[in-house]
């Protein structure tokens, strides 16, 4: 059987009757169509990790995907959306580079974050017919400067959140094998609500699986990633919060060099927003990261990531 594509690697939260689904679909959600046709920039700040040290390199060309961003648009309805003018470019982050500089212990090692694909507004899911809301981005990770590293794999993670009374709060991820991951049902979790990225049959904490989401890199071939997160066209007041980190392996263990900050936020007016409206790069781990990923290592079955701390 054909692959069913899922959106933003089943990042989608809210209920989904699939008795309703013209396919088999994971369960997802969104907010009610934009009025006026356009995305908003919300310019709040949203994310607490370390200052970024952003910079202007621009990574080395990739070479091509295996599938390429304008497949992969393709498959999940990106593309439609684009032409249609209903996902439109984040501005200030659609092709522009966030750089980190002091990876792995070099003064002048850069690792830099390329949004190639940046977009926010509404696309029709095409395993479940019906509409999303948020964001799509494609990420490219290049290495400069920072020593040998034969193999750097991409390790996500993120949490769905809320405003209440104008304050961000970690929302509850609405599914068992979510909840597992987020440390949800046990108040002494560490970065409660903080998970690995992926599908809910997914073992490996990587986020690139296959082709479709991106490739491994290097040090001298960059990683890619791509991810379509967001709610059903229904839903207000909801967002999520990605930390997307480069980690180096050597003898099973993974050293993290650097992570981005990105996400976004629908506001009560169901208005879309890449939030906050610049990501936000640094070296190094966060805690949000060690702290979901140890939690990864933890459950039965799964790949351990392994992180060097």
């Amino acid at each position: 059987m054909p692959r069913v594509p899922t959106p933003g690697k089943q990042t989608l939260v809210q209920a989904y009757d699939v008795a309703t689904a013209s396919q088999s679909a994971p369960p997802l959600t969104g907010g009610a169509g934009l009025a006026d046709g356009d995305a908003k920039i919300d310019g709040g700040t949203l994310f607490s990790g370390p200052d970024a040290t952003l910079g202007t390199e621009v990574p080395s060309v990739a070479p091509p995907d295996k599938t390429n961003d304008a497949d992969y648009e393709k498959t999940m309805g990106i593309k439609a959306a684009i032409d249609k003018k209903t996902m439109l470019p984040v501005v200030g982050v659609n092709g522009q580079s966030f750089t980190a500089t002091g990876c792995a212990g070099k003064k002048d090692g850069k690792v830099t974050f390329t949004f190639d694909r940046a977009f926010v507004g509404d696309y029709d899911y095409p395993a479940a017919g019906k509409p999303v809301r948020g964001v799509h981005v494609s990420i490219s990770v290049a290495l400069s400067g920072c020593g040998e590293h034969k193999e750097v794999k991409l390790i996500q993670v993120l949490r769905n959140f809320t405003k209440k009374e104008g304050k961000v709060v970690t929302a509850d991820p609405g599914y068992a094998k979510r909840r597992e991951r987020s440390g949800w049902n046990d108040d002494k979790a560490k970065s409660k609500g903080w998970r690995i990225d992926g599908l809910d049959s997914d073992t490996t904490p990587f986020y690139v699986t296959d082709d479709l989401y991106g490739d491994h890199g290097s040090d001298k071939a960059p990683a890619k990633l791509r991810d379509s997160p967001g709610d059903w066209t229904t839903d207000k007041n909801v967002g999520k919060e990605f930390r997307t980190c480069a980690v180096s392996y050597a003898g099973g263990n993974g050293t993290v060099l650097a992570c981005v900050d990105w996400g976004y936020y629908i506001d009560d007016a169901g208005a879309a927003t890449f939030y906050p409206a610049k990501p936000t790069a640094y070296v190094g781990a966060v805690q949000e990261l060690t702290d979901a990923a140890e939690r990864w290592d933890g459950m039965a079955g799964n790949t351990k990531a392994n992180l060097v701390k």
